[in-house]
């Protein structure tokens, strides 16, 4: 049997910011950027121990991000996921990224 555990992540369109969030058991912090250049934004997500779990990488709209071996180490090892809801627009605005699109972080589980 499969179990999922999710956490959404808070979305603002502010071109940098930072905010925290419990997510599969723990509390991270998450380190958003605007990346004028491509258009795009990038994440760096980091545990309350300074761990960094993923470092400044570039998110994609359906593009699944594997957390790295320290989080797995850490026993929260999960995939983060940006996902678009096409009703709103046509295409993805990664700038104004909270009207049409949710970022989310999860896990499965195999018992």
């Amino acid at each position: 049997m499969s179990i999922l555990e999710r956490s959404e992540i808070l979305l603002s369109d502010d071109p940098t910011y930072s905010c925290y969030a419990d997510c599969l058991g723990q509390n991270l912090s998450f380190y958003i950027t605007w990346i004028e250049r491509i258009k795009k934004r990038a994440i760096t997500i980091t545990a309350g121990n300074g761990d960094v779990y993923l470092q400044n990488t570039v998110i994609n709209v359906n593009e699944t991000i594997e957390l790295n071996s320290k989080a797995k180490s850490a026993g929260i090892g999960g995939n983060l996921v940006l996902l678009f809801i096409p009703e709103k627009d046509t295409k993805p605005d990664y700038l104004n990224w909270s009207k049409n699109m949710f970022l989310t972080l999860y896990r499965v589980d195999e018992e």
